[in-house]
């Protein structure tokens, strides 16, 4: 039919001529690919599809046609986790076992604010021992979004219940909204201490930002005893200012930069950094990280964002 001959190797095929050529080409070979007809042609601005097309008609077979594939089908999410709000409610109603009918009224709302929970709602019913009195009701109220201080008021949520089950879109009656900021930030500054403490334990301070410095051998007496000479009283001219050491690690130097910005005071420097913007402090962190930093750039830094706010 194609007039080509067969070639028994490793992936058996038949070698035939491509179309239009002499009988002798052997350029297109044709074998079985499943329960399709692969074919392969050794030539260049080819188009497969037809050729696939010449090949079936040869071989007397219909044209050929793409099969449509079945949409892969997405990981299952629980329920809980694809709507937050529900997934909050359901684990303070969990958490107390025993609820009130404002609780489940609000657990059924947030359910159905994903759509139809019919199902769903009888089985949390049955958890949590309501009737089918109870449910009708929660079902047939109109549901709607509450705020996080309106759910904490339902569900009568302190702020240590929040955080032992680390609750986000749902508040506490004992603190409002900016007590939860501040107790944030106070929680953020406190890991930022531990770890610039953490990190002056390990050899890094302010005069040597560098990581893994080996252990002094001399004793802390005679440390004390030697006199720190400045180098501007040491030398009569101006010294040459070298750049600061390289830090390894970008939180160290993201540290260090907020006590130079701060004199001394990393609290004092984050506000400076705010105003000096993003893109300025990121680009001192990087000449700091690559060993290219001046001190009186960062001074020059913090004094221009002083002047400014001032």
């Amino acid at each position: 039919m194609l007039g080509g001959r067969v070639v028994r190797g490793r992936i058996p095929h038949v070698a035939a001529p491509y179309p239009g050529k002499r009988k002798r080409d052997r350029s297109m070979h044709v074998f079985i690919n499943g329960d399709e007809i692969g074919v392969k042609v050794f030539r260049d601005g080819v188009d497969v599809i037809a050729i696939k097309d010449y090949v079936r008609r040869a071989c007397g077979m219909d044209a050929w046609a793409p099969k449509r594939r079945k949409p892969t089908p997405r990981p299952a999410v629980p329920h809980a986790v694809r709507n937050h709000f529900f997934g909050e409610t359901l684990a303070v109603c969990r958490l107390r076992r025993r609820i009130a009918p404002d609780h489940f009224a609000l657990l059924i709302n947030d359910l159905r604010l994903r759509g139809d929970a019919g199902r769903e709602a009888l089985k949390y019913a049955r958890e949590f021992g309501f009737g089918p009195a109870d449910l009708e009701r929660c079902m047939g109220a109109t549901p709607r979004h509450y705020t996080a201080d309106e759910r904490a008021k339902i569900l009568n949520l302190t702020f240590a219940e929040r955080q032992h089950l680390g609750l986000r879109r749902t508040g506490s009656i004992d603190v409002d909204k900016a007590g939860r900021e501040r107790a944030r930030r106070d929680r953020y500054n406190a890991k930022r201490r531990a770890a610039r403490a953490g990190a002056r334990g390990a050899g890094v301070n302010k005069t040597c930002q560098v990581e893994g410095r080996p252990g002094s051998n001399r004793q802390q007496g005679d440390f004390e005893e030697r006199k720190v000479v400045k180098i501007a009283e040491a030398r009569p001219s101006a010294p040459v200012e070298l750049p600061v050491p390289a830090i390894s690690h970008e939180q160290l130097a993201e540290m260090w930069l907020l006590d130079r910005l701060g004199d001394g005071d990393s609290d004092r420097g984050v506000p400076i950094a705010v105003a000096m913007g993003a893109v300025r402090f990121e680009a001192l962190r990087r000449q700091l990280v690559a060993g290219e930093l001046l001190l009186s750039a960062v001074r020059l830094a913090a004094r221009g964002v002083g002047g400014a706010a001032a």
